[in-house]
């Protein structure tokens, strides 16, 4: 729940209409209550400083001419955020456009400017000139003035905010930063325990893990019913569905990649035998029906439509489990977050902009990212329950996947640019002497030597670190 709760969270974070909704929100509930405040102690407000007296015509004109001002300007700052973003678009690519979404600036002067634009003509329409009691809300005029001044001062610092965001340095600093944010996101800490490693909380090592526990003849195949990209996984509530009716998820996917219906996605493991009765008892308890069980005409066939049924309940549970979009996020998808910067400079390195300057700044800030994750614990695989038993085999994006899927795309088109040659190998190397882990420097030595990968962007979690197999071709009872 927390996974889908921060994808949401992200998606709308990024977004254009949340933060002015919530500011015209905010806007529209500051003008009532000061208007209220005006009915109740305005006039106490107006002795103690005569300079909020004001009569209502020039009451009026002043919240009309801001009101009117502000319109026209959040048109222009309308205007200029799209201007940006077509421009980063063409020049870097239309991933950036999440990024300038997702751009404070942007967000907070656009909702500034509604949210003021919104809050004058409240406050104008509560203006009264009838007979011999007029009301003048001079407290909440006054307020709308600061509003108007301080949507003079935004608008000032939108436009030098907005030319430096699309230069290219700071275009590539944004991205690299939202890589910096995953990594420290997705890498705080191992989730789950690799076999062999020292419990967390007993002291004692995990069991080795048996695949004769695991028969061919119980896996239950479980496939897509929807097209998308996986954005995330909900890892605490399959592990908690898996110790739950006694199972080993094997995960066939991982987030980013691309499902449709029928695609695998995930094998289902019996650890046990499955009781049909208990299952029927269950299932008439939850119902309030009576079963076949319970009124004594079990039969074969009863027990196997009735183990169909549970196995299709677990399929469309494990199925709810994964996080589906038609776009991919960098919530849980750090290879994405290595595609906005790879993107950027694999476009500067194209013919038609021929810009190596910028693909250098590129490998600069990946080389910062991978060096961080060398020094952040792998995530483990093969994660286990309190009783050390398997319950989840996942597919972890490891280290070498996110060299290949970076820096091994953009020496893909470095031909023609030895600067970035350079950059690029110097990077490698200042890495090697970094890391200390031999699977690392195995990594790092075959890349530098150019060797060939059967799948550059994926190793399979039941390699061990050993040759790759494909993910079509794996059993889980091949461990």
């Amino acid at each position: 729940m927390y996974t889908r709760l921060l994808n949401t969270w992200a998606a709308m974070r990024a977004s254009f209409w949340f933060v002015p909704v919530m500011m015209v929100m905010v806007g529209v509930g500051v003008a009532f209550g000061l208007i209220w405040v005006d009915s109740a102690i305005g006039g106490w407000a107006v002795k103690r400083f005569t300079g909020l007296k004001m009569s209502p015509g020039s009451a009026q004109s002043i919240l009309a001419a801001i009101a009117s001002a502000i319109v026209t300007s959040t048109g222009m700052v309308f205007s200029i955020t799209i201007l940006a973003i077509s421009i980063a678009s063409s020049q870097f690519g239309s991933r950036l456009i999440r990024t300038f979404q997702n751009h404070g600036a942007s967000q907070a002067t656009l909702g500034l400017f509604v949210a003021t634009s919104l809050y004058c003509i409240i406050v104008l329409a509560a203006i009264r000139d009838i007979g011999d009691s007029p009301f003048v809300p001079e407290l909440s005029v006054s307020v709308g003035i600061l509003l108007g001044l301080t949507c003079l001062m935004a608008l000032i610092y939108y436009i030098h905010d907005i030319s430096h965001a699309i230069q290219a340095p700071n275009v590539i600093r944004a991205s690299a930063s939202d890589l910096e944010h995953a990594l420290k996101r997705l890498f705080p800490k191992r989730i789950g325990r690799s076999p062999g490693e020292v419990g967390a909380d007993d002291g004692k090592p995990e069991p080795e893990f048996d695949s004769s526990a695991l028969r061919d003849r119980d896996q239950i195949p479980v496939v897509a019913e929807s097209v998308g990209y996986i954005q995330g996984i909900e890892n605490e509530t399959l592990l908690s569905l898996a110790c739950e009716h006694n199972l080993v998820v094997a995960l066939r996917v991982q987030p980013g990649d691309f499902i449709f219906e029928g695609s695998p996605v995930a094998d289902i493991h019996w650890t046990g035998d499955f009781d049909a009765q208990e299952y029927q008892s269950q299932r008439g308890a939850t119902t309030g029906t009576r079963t076949d069980t319970e009124s004594g005409h079990s039969d074969g066939n009863a027990d196997e439509t009735a183990r169909k049924q549970f196995e299709n309940r677990l399929a469309d549970k494990i199925r709810k489990v994964l996080i589906v979009g038609s776009q991919r996020t960098p919530t849980q998808d750090i290879r994405y977050a290595f595609s906005e910067v790879v993107e950027i400079a694999v476009r500067a390195l194209s013919p038609g902009i021929n810009d190596p300057f910028t693909a250098v700044t590129c490998v600069d800030h990946i080389h910062a990212a991978l060096t961080g994750l060398l020094q952040r614990k792998p995530i483990a695989s093969h994660r286990y329950d309190k009783e050390g038993r398997l319950r989840v085999v996942a597919v972890p994006v490891s280290f070498a996947v996110c060299l290949r899927s970076s820096l091994g795309i953009i020496r893909q088109y470095q031909e023609g640019h030895p600067m970035v040659v350079d950059r690029l190998n110097r990077s490698v190397e200042q890495m090697l002497e970094t890391t200390r882990s031999r699977q690392h420097r195995r990594v790092l030595q075959d890349f530098l030597a150019d060797k060939a990968f059967p799948n550059p962007f994926r190793e399979d979690p039941m390699s061990n670190g050993e040759e790759p197999l494909p993910a079509a071709t794996r059993k889980l009872g091949a461990l």
